[in-house]
Parts: C-alpha cells; sequence; structure tokens
C-alpha cells in the first residue's frame, strides 16, 4: 500500500494524554514549545500513543508561530523554521514536545527530503505540523513562541541580497567601453558607464548613424542632451 494510504493525523501520546488531564484538573496548561523532526530510522511508520520520542531525532527548535485552524478550533497549526545548513535526511515523523521535553504529539509524514545549502544561500524551510485535540483538551494547552530565529533569519535574507546587489553593481561599473562594443557590436566611447550622460556623438553611434550627417546631433555632440536637445531629436 502507498505510503500517502497510510498517513494517519496527529496522536497525543499517552505521556501527553496524562499531561493534559492533570493539568485541566489543576486549572494549568502545559506549554508546547519545541517541534522536532526525523527520519524514522530510514523507514516509514505509523506512530503509535506509547511513544515518548520519535524513531530517529533529526531536528529539534523552538516554535516560531501558531494559530487555530479555521476550521476546526480544537486544531492547532504549529510552525517551525529549520535552518539552510540542516539536511541529509528525508523526513518521515513530526512531533511536538512541552516545555519539560516530553513528546506530547506526535504523527508521520510522506518522505519530505532536507538538503543541507552552506555555500551562502538562505532557504530556510517552514515546517507545520496540525495537531488535533479534544475539547477538554485544547483549554489546557500553552503555546510558547519563540520568533527571534525567524527575525534572525530575516536579517540573514536582507544581508545576503544587499551583498548580491553590490556585487552587481561593481560588475556593472567595471564594464570597460571595449566591452560594451563586443555586446552591442558598435563602438561607444562614454568614458564611465555609470553616471555620464550621452553625448549626441554616443547616441548617434549607438543608432550607427553619422552625427556629421545629422545637424541635430552636430549641435548637441559637445556635451550632455539638454531638455531642448531631446526635443530636437524626438522632432517636438
Amino acid at each position: 500500500m502507498p505510503e500517502e494510504e497510510l498517513i494517519v493525523g496527529s496522536i497525543i501520546t499517552d505521556k501527553g494524554a496524562e499531561k493534559l488531564v492533570q493539568a485541566g484538573k489543576e486549572g494549568k496548561k502545559i506549554d508546547l514549545k519545541y517541534l522536532v523532526i526525523g527520519d524514522g530510522n530510514g523507514e516509514f511508520y505509523k506512530p503509535t500513543p506509547d511513544q515518548t520520542a520519535l524513531k530517529n531525532l533529526c531536528w529539534q527548535g523552538e516554535i516560531t508561530s501558531y494559530e487555530i485552524s479555521p476550521n476546526d478550533s480544537k486544531q492547532l497549526i504549529i510552525k517551525g523554521l529549520v535552518p539552510s545548513d540542516v539536511g541529509h535526511f528525508f523526513m518521515r515523523e513530526i512531533g511536538v514536545l512541552d516545555s519539560e521535553g516530553d513528546l506530547i504529539a506526535v504523527s508521520n509524514t510522506s518522505a519530505v527530503e532536507f538538503i543541507p545549502y552552506t555555500s551562502g544561500e538562505i532557504l530556510n524551510m517552514d515546517i507545520t505540523f496540525y495537531v488535533q485535540f479534544r475539547s477538554a483538551e485544547i483549554g489546557a494547552v500553552n503555546i510558547v513562541v519563540n520568533p527571534t530565529d525567524q527575525e534572525k533569519f530575516k536579517e540573514e535574507i536582507l544581508t545576503e541580497v544587499k551583498s548580491m546587489i553590490s556585487e552587481i553593481q561593481v560588475e556593472i561599473e567595471a564594464i570597460t567601453n571595449e566591452e560594451i562594443d563586443e555586446i552591442t557590436g558598435t563602438p561607444v566611447h562614454i568614458g564611465t558607464v555609470v553616471g555620464e550622460p550621452l553625448s549626441g556623438d554616443d547616441i548617434a553611434r549607438l543608432l550607427d548613424d553619422d552625427p556629421s550627417n545629422d545637424p541635430v546631433f552636430e549641435e548637441v555632440s559637445t556635451g550632455a542632451l539638454s531638455d531642448e536637445d531631446i526635443d530636437k531629436i524626438l522632432g517636438e
């Protein structure tokens, strides 16, 4: 039978059920704090309520956000952010731990490959765990959210983008007239690529025209184009 047909929804573990009942009796809440993912020891399996841990833990991190399902008030949608350097495994199991490290809920998943990126790319992966509770249990749950990692990753992405823009700008500024000639097939000599306006001669060369034959270009060839120059070129 295909794995997809064997996927089960989240299971509240025996330990989780015990803690939820006790918290309800005492009017307290248990703090859900960590998401965990594993590879199931390389095999797909169906989780059971007596589990106290994943088959093979591959990553653990703090919850970064959550929401109550808009379709089911007893379902929590819990999210985490796996760093880009985590990988070399297929995720087949996922769970949530409380602040004391106990496995409260667990589920199997279709195999999802995690590939580490270590060459400067910022490709963190969002993971989502849908946890189904009973009415009496949901009131005894508190989610501890730590958005710090998410903000740190945003800063890393922003830094990476700024670096890429700077590198591109340096490459553009380093382009020579000869290289422009090769790209366009037209001799263009404008001194500096960035920041220097085109003269009439430059425009004539780009248009493959001889400025000596055109009084408009002849008139404006000695300096930058003014608004009047542009009007003359456009025939306005």
